[in-house]
């Protein structure tokens, strides 16, 4: 397989980590986001206004932000661009942040640093990333056992296959598919990416999450 770049006309349908979703590409119109769905979104560019069906709260985020939310209704300004994936039959709690910091949280090969935007709710659920790769970094090639649907927010640099050398800059978009071998390369600009992975190989479980292991029921349990 090889790197999909995304555009405005994108419409990608597609099933991977046993994960079933759709990519609606960089689009400036509006959605409604079914209870049996869950939106991720990416704004690259203007306002986009996000109003929960279930208590007909309304958010307002802006370039650099992002979400995940079921049962809602996505209405975008005619300017912005943002990257939407639904994910189906399933619903995650409704979440809004950002923007995003300079750098990420958790450091990465290559000298790069990421940080997770939006965690599993589950053990191997999805979640949405943040990757930053400093300027002149010359990535190592590798690869993901499932895809990775990405978008630059900031920055200019290069994406590289075993089949291609691709420029990237702010706004542009891509599919990498399954166990497609890849790396980025940057001179004198960095790149900030937001990333969304199909699935993960951690979150909280029914026996272990923050709650229950520091719930003590017996003076040695501490």
């Amino acid at each position: 397989m090889e790197l999909i770049r995304l555009d405005d006309k994108t419409k990608v349908a597609r099933e991977s980590g046993g994960v079933s979703y759709t990519i609606e590409g960089l689009i400036n119109k509006s959605f409604n986001i079914a209870g049996t769905q869950t939106c991720f979104g990416m704004i690259t560019d203007g306002r986009v206004a996000i109003t929960l069906n279930t208590s007909n709260s309304r958010f307002e985020l802006s370039r650099g932000m992002f979400f995940c939310v079921s049962n809602a209704d996505i209405c975008a300004q005619e300017s912005s661009r943002s990257l939407l994936i639904l994910q189906n039959n399933c619903s995650f709690p409704n979440v809004c942040g950002g923007p995003i910091e300079p750098v990420g949280r958790l450091k990465y090969i290559d000298g790069c640093s990421d940080s997770v935007l939006i965690s599993p709710p589950r053990m191997g659920d999805s979640c949405l990333n943040f990757l930053h790769i400093p300027a002149n970094t010359n990535q190592t090639m590798h690869y993901h056992p499932t895809d990775r649907v990405g978008i630059i927010l900031h920055g200019a640099g290069r994406c590289v296959t075993r089949k291609s050398d691709i420029e990237i800059s702010a706004g542009d978009a891509w599919l990498i598919p399954n166990d497609t071998w890849h790396c980025f390369r940057t001179q004198s600009n960095s790149l900030d990416v937001l990333t969304w992975h199909p699935d993960s190989d951690f979150g909280p479980t029914d026996d272990n999450h923050p709650m229950i292991n520091r719930t003590w029921l017996n003076e040695t349990d501490n």
